[in-house]
């Protein structure tokens, strides 16, 4: 409970600090000049964000990942790149198609449908329908720009 109530405390007394402390808390935790254009709520953000990840640790390295992918997606094509969904072991999904529902299940190795195993969904995907189809969207894991049916 003592770390709960130093980053409490914390956070508390950066609410009443002046720009001039909160700068120099800014120095303080990261090492560095704090930017010109932080004013008062960037500084105050920033400190909390600091000591929250000192206190309880930072993103996990498949989230920083994905964050740099999709900031680097922004900078080269100028759009809004989706975050990709992922899922876990075991997960299980479903597909209707045809009138018919698919069920898959995430495997180590792979995806199991119909009692056998494939290196991916558009494997799949490509069973069920008969044509070429990206597994993730088919299986809804990704948005499509056109719905599939």
């Amino acid at each position: 409970m003592a770390k709960s109530k130093s980053l409490t405390d914390s956070l508390s007394s950066s609410k009443a600090a002046g720009i001039a402390d909160l700068r120099r808390t800014y120095r303080e935790l990261l090492a560095c000049e704090p930017p010109s254009a932080f004013g008062p709520d960037l500084l105050k953000l920033s400190i909390a964000y600091e000591t929250q990840r000192r206190e309880h640790g930072g993103l996990s390295r498949l989230t920083q990942r994905e964050l740099q992918r999709l900031a680097h997606s922004n900078r080269t094509s100028g759009s809004s790149a989706k975050p990709v969904q992922r899922v876990g072991k075991n997960a299980a999904l479903f597909r209707d198609w045809n009138g018919q529902q698919h069920r898959v299940r995430t495997v180590d190795g792979g995806y199991e449908y119909n009692g056998e195993i494939y290196g991916n969904l558009s494997q799949i995907a490509r069973l069920i329908t008969g044509t070429r189809w990206n597994g993730p969207r088919f299986f809804g894991l990704r948005e499509s720009t056109s719905a599939p049916q």
